[in-house]
């Protein structure tokens, strides 16, 4: 079959196949022509249940086992030069310290940890693969104070999902404070969002994160009982935590399927969304080859990024779809 024939749209895939072969058994080929036609596996958006289950990181126990950091953009112009919110969330007890900030680079995430590190030192410290944070100058800081670093799979927030909800609630609140004191600036109304943001009970851990950290009650303490001792406190917050992932995963792991993929496999990977990148271009990307598997849902495939200056990327499972040459299909019967 000559290729470059094959139309975008399958049922033109159907049409071509069925006008050109004699084959007795043409359903079974047309799949598995369509099934390798490259033009379809770049640029059709895949109907088919995504791979990957919903895991979770280890649980923090205790403050400062595990802190997560995220940057909120787009907020220059409103009463204010500063145009980011360096958003940090303790997992223990989802505290969090907002930082509004000119830049986001390697500095000005040193400049928020400083301030934090005045509380608590950090075991672990969590963020995504921005170039601020993948910096020599920012990894040597965590080094002088022994702070292990871990990164979130490529393009994949939901791996940083504390962050990302927590992200949605400040950034609500903000909007919220903007609209009732338009003449305000951000940054002002920021410090307010986030301590009405630590003093309310949180929706998952039940206490307030104020209170799980410093042992501070909430601005509204419940009246029906005490509020619990610290460590006690503490306890039925992860425990709380663990249950809601547990029910989040049952619901999650409907819509996806287990798969894994060999090393040396080839897989298309699907190309972030991007403002710069035009509306006609390939919904995938590839192929890569598998390099290696670093997590249960995370692979190391062989795709460059330039501007990290980085040769491999680690992507999570959920992005990647096995490829099929053209080559590999097989035609029965008659053939062309």
């Amino acid at each position: 079959m000559r290729s470059g024939m094959c139309n975008i749209v399958i049922n033109s895939c159907y049409f071509f196949y069925y006008s050109h072969t004699s084959d007795s058994n043409a359903f079974a080929s047309q799949n598995d022509y369509v099934k390798h036609c490259d033009t379809c596996q770049r640029c059709k958006v895949s109907t088919m249940t995504k791979f990957g289950s919903l895991e979770s990181l280890p649980p923090a126990e205790q403050p400062f086992d595990l802190v997560a950091m995220d940057t909120i953009g787009g907020l220059a112009g409103y009463g204010s030069p500063k145009q980011y919110i360096h958003l940090v969330v303790d997992h223990a007890t989802r505290y969090a310290w907002a930082f509004a900030h000119k830049h986001a680079t390697a500095d000005s995430y040193i400049s928020c940890l400083r301030e934090i590190l005045t509380t608590g030192t950090p075991q672990k410290f969590l963020s995504d693969r921005g170039p601020g944070f993948t910096a020599n100058r920012f990894k040597q800081f965590l080094k002088r104070h022994s702070v292990h670093q871990l990164f979130t799979s490529s393009e994949h927030p939901q791996c940083n999902g504390l962050n990302e909800r927590t992200n949605q609630t400040i950034v609500t609140r903000l909007k919220c404070k903007i609209h009732e004191t338009p003449r305000t600036s951000w940054p002002r109304l920021l410090s307010d969002v986030i301590d009405e943001y630590n003093r309310t009970p949180h929706e998952v851990t039940g206490f307030a994160p104020s209170y799980l950290l410093f042992g501070l009650p909430p601005y509204h303490p419940p009246i029906s009982q005490p509020l619990p001792p610290l460590p006690e406190a503490r306890k039925t917050a992860v425990s709380n935590s663990l249950a809601y992932h547990a029910k989040n995963k049952v619901i999650y792991d409907k819509h996806f399927i287990p798969a894994q993929f060999a090393t040396g496999a080839l897989v298309l990977y699907q190309a972030p969304w991007h403002p710069n990148r035009g509306k006609l271009a390939p919904a995938m990307e590839g192929p890569y080859t598998i390099l290696r598997q670093t997590s249960p849902v995370n692979y190391e495939i062989d795709r460059s990024v330039q501007p990290l200056g980085r040769g491999t990327d680690i992507v999570h499972i959920s992005k990647l779809r096995l490829y099929h040459p053209p080559s590999h299909a097989t035609l029965g019967g008659g053939g062309v």
